[in-house]
């Protein structure tokens, strides 16, 4: 393993890059990429897949009602999954969960195979099997930049980052890309099955068997200080606990001893210095007591015990659930931070960007076949752009971490300007809204270059994404983790893509390419009222600075 020197205790703990962190990257990325694979197995061949379920008279519109039931199930599962990370904080935790309901999830679409009767009954297995597919996507699809945090420097944190959050269109694109050849008309529709299942039977049992949720030492500076900051907070928990525990143990031995006194008809004084002092000396002042209630001439009356009553409320009252007001206030101050004006802007602006692309990207195919295309030229138009939007997203992340270090929004700027001028050249040759049915394509032009302006087109919208997660991360430091930052980046995605879905459903293909592209102009606009702050950076400057201080007055020394 790679070793940073030892810094002071106030500078941190001792960094480490460990070699198990490409067994991390490898078993989460190829979760990850599984995950879009299983969500298109079926829309990837869908002639196929009607074929052979055909007993149950399956249809394109069954398989798409059962995609768009998992979409509103993952938007759902994503703040789940966002409220057991900030309770837990448990990476290994969260990608279990992925990964076992990504096995559940193959199970039941193989149950049909494996049971054939079942065929002519299949589709409670296809809606099923998406829910599930869906559930496990959202526990591992926004842990992306969490799982670089934890176990990446901040060199390659930016770029791993990347890298992660590419690998579920990886998986699209390459399921779009086989899968439609093994399946031949149903014939091989068992063997795509399989090949989504085992793989991910296998990879869950490995991930099982050892998947650290975190390194024993950090590896950058912003993660030693996050723990640090939490090793603090557990202190005060802890201190919270012991307190909570000695206030109880107090209020039971004044209740004790003021049933003894009632019963014994011996007067018993509390005194207000004695509520706050531990248990031994309480117990030692009755024990005095004891020895001189002879010279105590006083009856207990009702009015002592009436004291004793009002001490011991008082008591009950001053010592409040504090581990409950610490996680209220926890939740309390997540929601804060991602109401920050800042975030609230940056949440918005990325939402209409990425959520739009990626819903034109999704009805490619059908623009084309609307210019007189065939669905098998329109289907590789797609896989291009996935895979566009994948090795775009990779290559972004590598300027912005080695190039262009720390010019995330000028980067942006540059996609979201290229985006917006790319989808005013395709919105003049795709269908355009006219009162003459002949005369729908303004521009018409060679079926070359309409791919090449497509692919650049859907690749300028989605390559700024996995930056969009880094971003979030820095605005919500330290306050929240970098999964819950790329759980909202991913909620407002979602929540964009599924209103422009609905809107696509009710108008014409002719207005889908414009509103695309008025989102898209609206998102551009919003973006210099983006206020960026590199929170996490900053603290990185920060350690390293007094570690260079410190190391350089060892060394006059």
């Amino acid at each position: 393993m790679t070793e940073i020197p030892q810094i002071p205790d106030n500078l941190g703990n001792i960094l480490h890059l460990y070699r198990r962190r490409w067994w991390i990257l490898f078993l989460f990325g190829l979760n990850v990429a599984l995950e879009g694979m299983a969500l298109i197995v079926f829309l990837a061949a869908p002639d196929s897949t009607c074929k052979y379920y055909e007993q149950s008279n399956i249809s394109m519109q069954d398989l798409n009602l059962s995609v768009s039931i998992g979409a509103a199930v993952f938007e759902i599962c994503v703040v789940l999954m966002m409220v057991l990370q900030a309770r837990f904080n448990n990476m290994r935790a969260m990608t279990l969960i992925s990964a076992w309901a990504l096995v559940l999830s193959g199970i039941v679409r193989m149950f049909p195979t494996w049971v054939p009767s079942l065929k002519s009954k299949v589709f409670p297995f296809i809606l099923v099997q998406s829910i599930l597919t869906q559930f496990g996507g959202a526990f591992c699809y926004s842990m992306s930049s969490e799982a670089s945090a934890l176990w990446f420097g901040s060199e390659q944190r930016e770029f791993i980052t990347g890298l992660l959050a590419q690998m579920s269109p990886i998986g699209i694109g390459l399921g779009f890309l086989i899968f439609p050849f093994i399946a031949r008309n149903g014939e091989g529709m068992g063997i795509v099955l399989y090949i989504t299942f085992i793989p991910q039977a296998v990879l869950t049992i490995l991930i099982t068997i050892y998947f650290p949720s975190r390194p024993l030492k950090p590896p950058s500076y912003s993660e030693s200080y996050k723990r640090e900051k939490e090793k603090s907070d557990n202190v005060k928990q802890s201190n919270i606990s012991i307190n909570n525990q000695e206030n109880d143990q107090q209020q039971s031995f004044v209740d004790t001893q003021s049933q003894k006194a009632y019963d014994e008809q011996t007067p018993l004084v509390v005194s207000n210095q004695n509520k706050n002092s531990s248990i031994n000396e309480q117990q030692k002042s009755y024990i005095a007591h004891k020895n001189q209630q002879s010279t105590f001439s006083t009856q207990f009356t009702d009015s002592n015990l009436k004291d004793i009553n009002e001490q011991t409320q008082m008591l009950s009252q001053s010592s409040p659930s504090q581990t409950q007001q610490t996680s209220i206030q926890h939740f309390i101050s997540i929601m804060k931070c991602l109401l920050r004006p800042r975030m609230l802007i940056f949440l918005i602006v990325t939402g209409l960007q990425s959520g739009a692309t990626q819903a034109w990207n999704g009805n490619i195919t059908f623009l084309l076949t609307q210019t007189g295309l065939k669905e098998s030229f329109g289907g590789i138009v797609s896989f291009l752009c996935v895979y566009g939007n994948a090795i775009g997203g990779i290559i972004t992340s590598f300027v912005s971490g080695r190039l262009l270090y720390r010019k995330e929004k000028l980067i942006i700027t540059i996609l979201f300007i290229v985006a917006d001028v790319m989808m005013i050249f395709v919105m003049l040759m795709l269908p355009f809204p006219d009162n003459n049915p002949n005369n729908r394509i303004i521009v018409k032009v060679p079926p070359a270059v309409l791919v090449v302006l497509c692919t650049i087109t859907g690749t300028s919208g989605g390559a700024p994404f996995p930056l969009f997660f880094e971003m979030a991360a820095e605005l919500g430091f330290p306050t929240i983790s970098e999964a819950i930052s790329a759980g909202a980046v991913t909620f407002c995605n979602l929540l964009v893509n599924s209103a422009v879905l609905f809107i696509f459903s009710r108008v014409g293909s002719g207005l889908l390419t414009p509103i695309t592209a008025a989102i898209l102009t609206l998102s551009t606009i919003l973006l210099p009222f983006v206020r960026f702050e590199y929170l996490r950076a900053h603290m990185e400057d920060i350690k390293r600075n007094e570690y260079q201080q410190i190391q350089g007055s060892s060394i006059n020394e």
